[in-house]
C-alpha cells in the first residue's frame, strides 16, 4: 500500500511524502518546500538586510520561551511559502539586550517588522490568527 515519511522541521512542522523516496530525496523536497527563516543575533540584523538582495525583508523577533511565537510562528511560515522568489526571512532569537537600533521599540513578542528596500514599511506586535493573516495580504 501507500506509506508517508513524516520529517520533523524546526518548530515541530511536519512534511508527508511517500515513503518510497530515498532520504536524499526528502531532504531535497524538504529544502525546496520549507521558508527559509536565517537565524540571525539582533547585533547582525542591519549588516544581513543591508546584503539581502529580495525587494522585501520579513524579520521575525521573539524570545524563545514565548507560547505566542510557539502559536504563531507555523503560521508565518504558511503564509509566507508563495513569496519566497522575492522576499527574504529572517528570524531574531532575543536572548540578550538588543543590539540593534531596528529593534529598539520592540518590546512584546513575536513582533512582524517587513522591510522594503531594507527601509521598515509595516510592524505587526503580537498577533492574532486573523490579525497576522490580513496583515499580510494587504
Amino acid at each position: 500500500g501507500f506509506s508517508l515519511k513524516a520529517e520533523l522541521l524546526s518548530s515541530s512542522i511536519f512534511y508527508f511524502y511517500p515513503a518510497d523516496l530515498r532520504k536524499s530525496e526528502v531532504i531535497d523536497k524538504l529544502k525546496k518546500d520549507s521558508i527559509k527563516f536565517m537565524q540571525v543575533e539582533s547585533s547582525e540584523l542591519e549588516e544581513v538586510l543591508e546584503k539581502s538582495e529580495s525587494s522585501y525583508q520579513l524579520v521575525f523577533v521573539h524570545v524563545p520561551w514565548c507560547n505566542g511565537t510557539k502559536e504563531i510562528f507555523p503560521q508565518v511560515e504558511a503564509l509566507t511559502a508563495s513569496r519566497e522568489q522575492d522576499m527574504d526571512f529572517f528570524r531574531v532569537a532575543l536572548t540578550k539586550e538588543k543590539d540593534s537600533k531596528l529593534l529598539e521599540g520592540v518590546w512584546l513578542s513575536p513582533t512582524i517588522k517587513l522591510f522594503k528596500n531594507k527601509e521598515e514599511v509595516s510592524e505587526l506586535v503580537n498577533p492574532s490568527t486573523s490579525e497576522l493573516s490580513d496583515w499580510y495580504t494587504h
